[in-house]
């Protein structure tokens, strides 16, 4: 009943690839090995963890309740109290959905998840109000950011700032130089 409300991460193996792609899911749930034996009460339990894999439509930005009521998961991975569940996938080219949870509804943990792929995929997170977050590929840039202008901005940025960039940082370039 829960699993619609959990962090999901949308995997694309693009359709154009004609062979399957290799895929390599873990979640690794956050553990604290800081704290002193005398303080050992304190310390994070390990939950039960684990995630589900869910072919889905192309169309489809989230999964919903009926859609995971109606479908079965492709794998779901054995829930574990180890600190990394980690399963090897081979996919068909395609659209997916990697769920995970806890083996308790309404558990909250804090996770890393790790995605790793042999061919060139793309994967975002899609967050609880249905926006989607994507990597920027430079080499992929859409027509808009193609014009001239857009060009000259992403030079800007590219000198100005590092590689990875937080939000506030993008946010603050954008307001300046985008009108």
């Amino acid at each position: 009943d829960t699993t619609a409300m959990n962090p999901q991460f949308h995997v694309q193996i693009p359709r154009a690839g004609l062979s399957k792609c290799h895929v390599v899911v873990s979640v690794v749930q956050q553990y604290d090995n800081a704290i002193s034996a005398a303080d050992n009460k304190k310390r994070h339990q390990l939950h039960p963890i684990g995630f589900a894999v869910y072919e889905i439509p192309a169309n489809m930005t989230r999964l919903t309740t009926a859609f995971v009521t109606e479908h079965r998961p492709m794998d779901v991975t054995a829930h574990s109290c180890a600190r990394e569940t980690v399963t090897f996938f081979t996919l068909p080219p395609g659209d997916y959905m990697v769920v995970p949870h806890t083996q308790q509804p309404n558990c909250d943990a804090k996770f890393l998840l790790r995605i790793l792929t042999d061919e060139q995929s793309n994967i975002w997170e899609v967050n609880e109000d249905n926006m989607v977050f994507r990597s920027i590929n430079l080499e992929k840039l859409d027509e808009g950011m193609k014009k001239r202008e857009g060009r000259q901005m992403l030079l800007k940025l590219l000198n100005k700032y590092p590689p990875e960039l937080d939000p506030q940082a993008l946010h603050k370039f954008l307001k300046t130089h985008w009108k």
